[in-house]
């Protein structure tokens, strides 16, 4: 793949939109921290009822407490993941929106915890959904967007026909239109 390849398959809309969601989650999580930290005087905040409320928690692992304690190895993860996600485009027809917002928030979730794991040692968590006991793993906005975004891609690549893939990089100037050999399906 060329060096123009390669750059042109940088997206500043999967990168802006990663960067707003990273500075939202950081945001967020900052608030989160002065109102109802462990410091704070209160550690819940009901939003609707007993069904949302926010509620301070701290995740050291992954998505639902795996990895518990693994915080070096996720940040390292997170880390080798941002150029999979900005160069994953290659992938997917290029003028996909869909796909490329998709991919802004698979960057802007991965950002989002890996920030968290780096200066932390651990992820804000404090979006807490449920009825009464029945409660579902806390989360955070990087979270939910990440998890938006994969199933947005795996939505895309069910449901996005070869037909339409290769009509969006015959128009958008795809490997075909730049005398570069097409992908394999």
């Amino acid at each position: 793949m060329s060096l123009k390849r390669l750059t042109s398959l940088i997206d500043p809309l999967v990168i802006g939109l990663g960067l707003i969601i990273l500075g939202l989650d950081q945001l967020a999580k900052y608030l989160v921290v002065q109102e109802i930290g462990s410091s704070a005087t209160r550690h819940s905040i009901s939003v609707l009822g007993d069904y949302v409320r926010l509620a301070y928690t701290t995740n050291t692992g992954a998505v639902f407490g795996i990895f518990h304690g693994g915080v070096g190895i996720l940040a390292v993860v997170s880390l080798v993941a941002v150029p999979i996600i900005i160069f994953s485009r290659a992938f997917f027809p290029s003028d996909s929106l869909f796909v490329r917002v998709c991919l802004g928030l698979l960057l802007g979730g991965d950002l989002g915890n890996m920030a968290d794991r780096w200066m932390r040692g651990y992820v804000v968590d404090f979006v807490d959904v449920g009825i009464g006991g029945l409660r579902w793993y806390t989360f955070n906005i990087a979270d939910a967007c990440f998890v938006v975004g994969v199933i947005g891609l795996v939505f895309a690549m069910l449901f996005l026909s070869d037909d339409q893939a290769a009509e969006a990089n015959a128009e958008g100037g795809g490997a075909e239109a730049t005398g570069e050999a097409p992908r394999p399906s």
